[in-house]
């Protein structure tokens, strides 16, 4: 039955009951039939039966009043003629004409006539001797009425009756018998059907069941299930589903015991439940001498964050990250970094774990290098700053020549020490350790700045420096400020060309509706910057393919970037028809009066 369709199999439940149903009523609709036509023939039968009889009574009537006087004898004769044609006439609607019935009462009819033509003869006699031979004939067709065929045809549908009142009793007693029997059958049939089916559908889905437990305790899966209906399909899509995650649960098993990554589970109460093969060499234990240990053992004691960072691992917390420094089995620290997920379901959070030893060694280099640089390099290149300062300024009675060559090396000190800077304040930001300190700063007295410092270059360069007076105060650090005006205005004169203007001003911006803000505006006629590198000319050494680009770090509009952030605003780059603007926005603290 499994080769249909649950569909079919439920069609089949309400059918099979149905078709036994519908065979019950054809059965007792035929045994209806066939007792009403015995009740038809019964009653047929009967009325023949009756009829005969009364045709035998109105004969002896005749005859036995044929001696009486002749008036009253005619009336009653007269009577018993007419009750027996009426009687003759539906005898011969009852009875099947040319059948042999038919012929006896055509017969007995035929007598009957003779009978009466005899009797009325017999009374318009007076004379005795004419009666007598009248009356033996009277009496013989009386006898033929009474004794010969009519009386057998009587006494046969008499038996005929009584016959089709038994037949019809025992059709209704079996009709009752197969109403009773055929649905008390039907009944059980349809509930021995609806019990195999359920029973069925219950034990497959039983064994859906087992499996879907075996699959989520790692058990194998029991027998498929055979068939084409449903509850088949389902558990082929099962079992590929279950083949599907084993193969995926193998791939996941390959990738974790080959990772490089140390990737354990840890329960709420800080016990290692499951490890990768990763430890031995991040920690030097085996697997045997983590599993069911304590983290806390193998974290290093002076680390600030260790009872914190145990504590958090049964908050519940989804999602997490941090920096533990532990305890290599050879007594050696190691630095880590630990990506968390908790689950749950399963009260355990599942940790990958990544050895940031070399990476740490590798910033405290980086450090101990900008620490000489800031120490070893720039104190040696200041004092020889100030010696080429003295030099070029001093009345020694240099030659011209020489007076060149002393200017030309105050320069490139100058470069090297703001380069240095550059990199220093790179780290400090990078790190978070540069901090701002907010104060009330005039932009006019930033802009300045400026032409104090970029407007002997700029006409040396031959380029129209243009700065705007503005009574704009915002709030932030002037010394970063300027640093971010100079440094967007040096680059604009670096990138223009003889005749060209750049143009520097600050206007109040409607970017940020939720705090005044001002845009300050720095706007060159150069060759532009392409649309593609707009985003990223704000990347640490970044540089335009130019050869003019070569001669800065690829510092300057990263700092510049880091510094407007520290105030809150923004900073970008647009492409115009001619040169390129940039522009950055500072909180608006107030608007100086004129």
């Amino acid at each position: 039955m499994t080769k249909f369709s649950l569909a079919a199999q439920v069609l089949m439940l309400a059918i099979v009951p149905l078709a036994m149903q519908l065979v019950l009523l054809l059965w007792m609709a035929d045994l209806q039939s066939k007792a009403e036509i015995q009740l038809g023939q019964a009653e047929r039968s009967k009325r023949i039966a009756d009829h005969m009889s009364s045709l035998m009574a109105n004969t002896y009537f005749i005859a036995k009043h044929a001696d009486d006087d002749r008036d009253g004898q005619n009336a009653a004769a007269n009577e018993s003629a007419e009750r027996m044609h009426v009687i003759f006439s539906q005898l011969k609607t009852l009875v099947e004409p040319k059948s042999e019935l038919a012929k006896t009462v055509e017969r007995s009819e035929a007598t009957s006539l003779k009978m009466y033509e005899i009797f009325e003869k017999i009374q318009a006699a007076d004379d005795k001797a004419i009666r007598r031979p009248l009356w033996i004939e009277m009496r013989a067709r009386v006898k033929e009425l009474l004794y010969g065929d009519l009386l057998n045809a009587k006494k046969q549908y008499e038996v005929y009756a009584k016959q089709g009142v038994d037949s019809e009793i025992i059709l209704r007693k079996r009709f009752h018998d197969v109403a009773l029997f055929g649905g008390a059958i039907n009944l059980l049939l349809s509930g021995a059907l609806a019990l195999f089916l359920a029973s069925n559908i219950a034990r497959r889905l039983k064994r859906l069941d087992d499996n879907n437990i075996r699959l989520a305790s790692n058990l194998p899966l029991g027998p498929s299930i055979a068939g084409c209906d449903e509850i088949a399909r389902v558990d082929q899509t099962f079992r590929q589903m279950a083949k599907a995650m084993h193969e995926t649960a193998r791939k996941e098993h390959q990738v974790i015991e080959g990772a490089r990554d140390w990737i354990c589970s840890i329960d709420k109460d800080g016990r290692i439940v499951s490890t990768n093969p990763a430890c031995i060499k991040m920690l030097g234990y085996k697997n045997d001498e983590l599993l069911g240990a304590r983290l806390v053992n193998f974290i290093h004691e002076s680390d600030a964050k260790t009872e914190q960072f145990v504590a958090s691992l049964g908050n519940n917390i989804d999602e997490q990250s941090t920096d533990i420094q532990m305890w290599h089995k050879s007594n050696r620290k190691v630095d880590t970094s630990w990506s968390i997920q908790w689950s749950e379901s399963e009260q355990t959070s599942f940790c990958v774990v990544h050895d940031i030893s070399e990476r740490r060694a590798a910033e405290q280099l980086r450090q101990e290098v900008l620490h000489m640089v800031s120490h070893d390099l720039r104190t040696p290149l200041s004092t020889l700053g100030n010696v080429f300062r003295f030099l070029s300024q001093s009345d020694s009675g240099l030659v011209e020549k020489t007076k060149t060559y002393i200017q030309l090396g105050e320069r490139n000190v100058v470069r090297l020490i703001a380069m240095v800077n550059d990199l220093l304040d790179i780290e400090k930001i990078r790190s978070g350790k540069m901090l701002i300190e907010h104060e009330a700063v005039h932009l006019d007295e930033c802009f300045q700045a400026c032409i104090e410092a970029l407007l002997p270059a700029a006409e040396q360069a031959g380029v129209r420096l243009e700065v705007e007076q503005t009574a704009l105060i915002v709030s932030g650090d002037a010394d970063k400020i300027d640093r971010v005006i100079i440094n967007l205005t040096a680059n604009a004169l670096k990138y223009s060309k003889v005749g060209d203007t750049v143009r520097v001003h600050a206007e109040r911006s409607e970017i940020d509706s939720t705090m005044p803000m001002v845009t300050v505006n720095v706007i060159d006629q150069g060759l532009g910057i392409a649309e593609e590198q707009l985003e990223s000319v704000f990347e640490r050494f970044h540089q335009l393919k130019d050869e003019k680009a070569a001669e800065g770090s690829g510092l300057g509009l990263t700092i510049c970037k880091a510094f407007v952030e520290l105030h809150g605003g923004k900073i970008w780059a647009t492409r115009l028809a001619q040169g390129t603007q940039f522009s950055f926005t500072l909180p608006l603290l107030a608007i100086k009066p004129n």
